[in-house]
């Protein structure tokens, strides 16, 4: 195995990794082609007996508000809310954020966070997140220092 390890490790032998890969280009796709019925199937199944996991829920959610097929109910779901807050939004995920974004479009977003407080790497947050999304918010918000009273302004800018 340490032979294996090494092999694919060198930079050198890049060229001859991709066609040792090429060489298994049908078998590859005929994998991926099993692994997507079976997906379908457990799917099915999980919809006769009601047995879907909290990811695929999540899933189910995110498709509402993503594809156009169900569009009304994107427009529905969204047209219910003028203002979202989220707190603890330093430990939230891509899956999550994008949820957030669609939800929010046209709502006002409220996100809440401690980037230094962040402990759900593990069930995949990302930090950065919070991190771009407040450099976002500095960037597109900075506010006139003349109508701005002192400590809202101090408060804006110290975060």
């Amino acid at each position: 195995n340490d032979e294996v390890k090494a092999y694919f490790s060198s930079a050198e032998n890049v060229p001859s990794q991709i066609l040792h890969l090429r060489s298994f280009q049908d078998d590859i796709h005929v994998l991926f082609s099993i692994i997507k019925e079976l997906d379908q199937r457990l799917f099915e199944e999980k919809k006769l007996t009601g047995a879907f996991v909290f990811s695929d829920i999540s899933s189910l959610a995110l498709s509402l508000l993503e594809e156009d097929k169900y569009a009304s109910i994107r427009e529905e779901i969204q047209n219910r809310f003028s203002f979202l807050l989220v707190d603890e939004y330093q430990d939230t995920n891509d899956f999550q954020e994008e949820f957030l974004t669609l939800l929010s479009k046209k709502a006002t977003l409220f996100v809440v966070g401690d980037a230094k407080q962040s402990i759900y790497a593990f069930r995949n947050s990302d930090c950065q997140l919070f991190l771009n999304r407040k450099d976002k918010y500095k960037k597109d918000n900075i506010p006139d220092k003349e109508k701005c009273p002192p400590l809202a302004l101090t408060l804006l800018l110290s975060t």
